[in-house]
């Protein structure tokens, strides 16, 4: 019996020693060694002068092996006291009898010292670890959030340049070989594939001047019990985008738990009809074809005026107006009229070139609006356009397509990033844009003067900034409700500009949605809101004003905001 047992021993010896050899030492390694993707260290969003707007933060999560824990109901009181989380959530994960359950994720540097002050990473088979993780961070918490946007727990963009540049802040991870030993825990060996160094991505975006428009678009909120708001700021001579902003916003520490209204970003993405912010570009239209000129007389029928089956009419009775007038007024009889000589065919071609019923090409997903067709003869279709019913766009088109009336007829489109920086500082500019031509320089100067007519004398005297000459329209459109019409209650109060006149530095949109307190028209609930951007902007910007007097500062809060905001500065790259 005992040399039949030995003998079996023997042989299953041999049969593992020498003919299994290889299948064991490939069965160990397996246990032994893997394969592991180590995340390259996300990139940074930063603004133009190098303000931090995202970028990656070393925090740590804490795993478990229950396996190991004795005493599993004080140890769960323990770990939900120190880390403030729900003791029967901690306890849940705790009571498995197998694997490796996430306690927490993304603790803070204190939470990381309570936890090894607590001894729960003590002994040579602790209950617990920690395991470096790499999250990201909001510096300047919810500033420019439509424009930044969202990266999730994993480090994928969910939205904004976070998701649309995903690939240049990400980078490629590093693949390593792991080594786990006996107790357990695992170590890298040895890299297999390098990573890809992640890139910074640089917008264009100013920060300060980006907490300008939002403080300004907070206080409207307040001021006009609005259901939303946005504001856009872009430098006309490249079609930068120095600020963007939209109310409702999400808070990027808790993106997820926001709502759609807030993610959205509706000065892209939603289409609307504008009113009579588009009589510019239909004027614009008209004086590029040598239809009218500023001083031709149109008569404006005392406020009521018939096209077809269609009555029209214009916010006060007027008689004759010249077409310079019409503007400052926002007359609809007068824009009306003086639209008619021109073919639909050729107007609906002029208002293309200003980029209506296209996309942008801006960075961010974005709508095209839509134009309609014009060349069909429908008297009634171009008298509701040349007012801005019946065309649909996005605020980014109205912002840019005044940047071509502000820079001299020629379009610059609007981007948001300038371009990307390595980790040794090396630089990679964003390819620009060609610039098109939509009127003539001469066009441009006419619509320029008549615009400042506006701000001067007519519906946009709210806009004026004392010290400087400012050039805008104003718009006050109902708004249509699927399914019901026009509103007779819910109205888009909006205006549009640019300053200072002889030398546009910036051209400023806002448009207030339902405003529900106060005066709803564009010259009362969003000119107000236009002036105080437009004069903190060119405060901080230092721009000569325009009557030569010398201003040391704007009571605005921007030199305040650029103090505290503890930015790094780099010099701004052309």
């Amino acid at each position: 019996m005992v040399v039949a047992l030995t003998t079996g021993i023997a042989i299953r010896l041999v049969s593992f020693q020498v003919y299994r050899v290889e299948e064991f030492r490939e069965r160990a390694g397996r246990q032994q060694f893997g394969e592991e993707l180590v995340p390259a260290r996300r990139g940074a969003i930063l603004d133009r002068f190098g303000r931090e707007l995202a970028l990656s933060v070393e925090t740590h999560s804490l795993y478990a092996w229950p396996a190991r824990i004795k005493d599993v109901g004080g140890t769960a009181r323990t770990v939900a006291a120190l880390l403030r989380l729900d003791e029967a959530a901690v306890r849940e994960r705790l009571d498995r009898e197998h694997g490796r359950p996430r306690v927490a994720r993304g603790l803070a540097p204190d939470d990381v010292r309570a936890i090894r002050n607590a001894g729960l990473l003590d002994g040579d088979r602790p209950g617990f670890e920690l395991e470096r993780e790499i999250s990201r961070a909001y510096p300047l918490g919810t500033l420019g959030a439509h424009v930044v946007g969202f990266a999730g727990v994993d480090l994928q963009g969910v939205a904004g340049i976070e998701c649309v540049r995903q690939s240049l802040l990400q980078g490629e991870p590093e693949r390593v070989r792991t080594l786990q030993d006996g107790l357990g825990h695992g170590f890298i060996e040895r890299t297999l594939t390098p990573a890809e160094p992640h890139r910074d991505v640089v917008l264009s975006l100013d920060a300060v001047l980006q907490h300008v428009v939002e403080r300004e678009l907070d206080a409207a909120m307040r001021d006009t019990e609005a259901g939303a708001a946005l504001a856009i700021m872009l430098d006309p001579r490249t079609g930068e985008i120095l600020a963007l902003a939209n109310r409702p916003s999400p808070a990027l520490d808790a993106y997820s738990r926001s709502t759609p209204e807030a993610q959205r970003n509706r000065a892209l993405a939603d289409r609307y009809e504008p009113g009579s912010t588009f009589k510019v570009f239909t004027a614009a239209a008209l004086l590029d074809a040598g239809v009218v000129q500023p001083s031709t007389p149109f008569d404006c029928e005392m406020g009521k005026y018939r096209v077809a089956d269609r009555t029209f009419t214009d916010h006060d009775p007027f008689g004759t107006l010249t077409f310079r007038e019409v503007v400052e007024h926002s007359s609809n009889i007068g824009m009306i009229k003086a639209s008619r000589p021109m073919p639909g065919g050729a107007l609906e071609a002029a208002i293309r070139k200003f980029g209506f019923g296209a996309k942008t090409g801006i960075e961010l997903p974005e709508d095209s609006g839509a134009v309609p067709d014009l060349s069909r003869d429908s008297a009634v279709q171009q008298a509701s356009t040349t007012i801005g019913y019946g065309v649909s766009v996005t605020a980014l088109q109205i912002a840019s397509a005044m940047g071509a009336i502000a820079n001299g007829g020629v379009l610059h489109p609007p981007r948001l990033v300038r371009g990307t920086l390595t980790g040794d500082g090396s630089w990679t500019g964003e390819p620009r844009p060609e610039p098109v031509a939509v009127v003539s320089p001469r066009t441009a100067r006419l619509m320029a003067s008549i615009l400042e007519g506006v701000v001067e004398r007519g519906t946009g005297k709210n806009a004026a900034v004392p010290g400087w000459r400012v050039a805008g329209k104003t718009g006050t459109a109902r708004k249509h409700i699927e399914g019901v019409g026009y509103s007779r209650e819910a109205y888009f109060a909006s205006f549009v500009g640019f300053a200072p006149v002889d030398d546009p530095q910036v051209v400023v949109l806002v448009v207030i949605d339902s405003p529900r307190k106060g005066l709803y028209y564009g010259g009362q609930a969003a000119a107000p809101v236009f002036r105080r951007i437009m004069a903190d902007t060119l405060a901080r910007l230092r721009v000569p004003p325009s009557d030569g007097e010398r201003v040391v500062s704007y009571p605005g809060g921007a030199t305040e905001y650029a103090r505290a905001a503890k930015a790094t500065y780099l010099p701004e790259v052309r």
